[in-house]
């Protein structure tokens, strides 16, 4: 017999929040459990100095997953979106301007002739049938596939880092890195008035108003099973909290120690490819260079940006901007600010020893599994009533987008299986639509 018509969710980040309130919308009793004390996780923001800084950068990709379930919820996040203008490349210690179109790719001096034929013909070419008949390689061999000029792969592999948040050219699957191409030159990206706080706190007040339970500093000993069904959590504080199904939105190496003994979710998290950069983020008043919005180094991988030239971020005349190192797996960031440093030297010089607030972050994740060759690299756990949520959770999207559209998975599946009210197996847009911005004290989740 159940013992308990609750769903737990366990994880109270951005996809955990979104999951719990897409159920309890449905008419489900659910708690979220987390062992931290603020939720939000990766999304969580803090006002420095007067500053709105993420957690690093942060882009909501226009007209993708997380937009669509954010609208479900009747959420539509405020910013501007990137057009492109103000990018440049760094080779050489040379910049070149980034080409936006078919007339600045002419004029570039950064391709000869065979490598903006080869550039030109794979923008072109960009689209799903293209992602499709890249699966099963990787990007490395896609490129090596794709021209023979240099500079060309070059480019393609920057757009590549940029568009995926990756730094892994051989074990970064080529049909993701494709489609997730493919759509970034498509729609674009936006970054989010008030930084991704405001997401949080609206999504918080959703789950509130739904009648969500929130337990925070409540960490999760082991899932408890019979069989092949899950029956309830244990935390670490010996709780046992029955639930009817459980909604993991956790790392694959923290639901392996949550099943001890389970083999599927051992082999998911030994297959897994997490990734983190190194990121230096700086609160400044006044640029040297304002009309150089980005710059992407061609030779290593490194990005600069100022995000408060589409976000409200900063106190008026004043700039935030972010420095990533994109990290190889297994590469450790606590030796790469003086490099960032440099780089910020290159492209804005004098703006570090005048910022009015900094902040280094060496090792922040940004995958938690970075899709490979084969969609699938691990063997999900097989358990009824357990749905796992997390950017490596999602069969057609990565990074946030995969996060939320691996949640929405999860709550219409527990809807299908368990209804109540049910809901829709896909998003749509909700009546009321409520614009996030800053939040009125964004700090407290820092």
């Amino acid at each position: 017999m159940q013992e308990s018509d609750e769903i737990v969710v366990i994880g109270a980040g951005l996809g955990g929040l979104c999951a719990a309130t897409l159920l309890a919308r449905a008419g489900h009793q659910v708690r979220v459990l987390d062992a931290a004390t603020q939720p939000g996780g990766r999304a969580r923001s803090r006002v420095q100095d007067g500053y709105t800084l993420n957690l690093g950068a942060h882009a909501l990709y226009r007209k993708g997953r997380a937009m669509a379930v954010l609208a479900e919820l009747g959420i539509e996040p405020r910013g501007r979106a990137v057009d492109g203008r103000g990018a440049y490349l760094l080779r050489a210690d040379r910049l070149h301007a980034l080409p936006r179109n078919a007339a600045s790719l002419l004029g570039s001096d950064l391709l000869g002739a065979r490598g903006k034929l080869a550039f030109a013909r794979l923008m072109l070419t960009l689209g799903e049938r293209k992602a499709r008949a890249l699966r099963g390689r990787n990007v490395q061999q896609w490129l090596s596939e794709e021209t023979s000029d240099e500079r060309a792969r070059e480019l393609i592999a920057l757009l590549v880092r940029l568009g995926c948040y990756a730094h892994a050219p051989d074990l970064l699957g080529a049909e993701a890195a494709a489609r997730q191409l493919a759509h970034v030159v498509k729609h674009s990206v936006m970054y989010v008035d008030g930084g991704w706080q405001s997401l949080i706190d609206a999504v918080l007040a959703r789950a509130e108003a739904a009648g969500v339970q929130l337990d925070l500093g409540v960490a999760v000993e082991r899932i408890e099973h019979a069989g092949s069904a899950v029956r309830a959590v244990v935390t670490r504080d010996g709780r046992r909290v029955p639930a009817r199904a459980v909604v993991a939105a956790v790392e694959p190496a923290v639901l392996a120690a949550l099943l001890p003994g389970d083999a599927r979710a051992r082999r998911w998290a030994d297959a897994a490819v997490p990734l983190r950069a190194a990121c230096l983020d700086l609160g400044v008043r006044g640029l040297p260079h304002p009309e150089r919005f980005s710059v992407h180094a061609l030779e290593a991988p490194l990005y600069f940006a100022n995000h408060s030239a589409y976000a409200q971020l900063a106190p008026d005349g004043a700039s935030v901007l972010h420095l990533i190192r994109y990290l190889a797996p297994g590469e450790d960031g606590r030796g790469a600010e003086p490099e960032l440093r440099a780089f910020l030297e290159r492209v804005q010089p004098g703006v570090y020893a005048r910022a009015e607030t900094k902040r280094f972050a060496p090792n922040l994740v940004v995958h938690n599994d970075l899709p490979g060759p084969e969609r699938a690299r691990g063997e999900h756990p097989e358990l009824a009533g357990l749905h796992l949520v997390g950017d490596g959770c999602s069969a057609r999207a990565m990074l946030t987008d995969g996060v939320l559209d691996s949640a929405h998975a999860a709550a219409a599946r527990i809807a299908e299986r368990m209804p109540v009210l049910g809901i829709s197996a896909r998003p749509g847009r909700a009546p009321a639509v409520v614009k996030t911005a800053a939040a009125s004290d964004p700090g407290r989740a820092a």
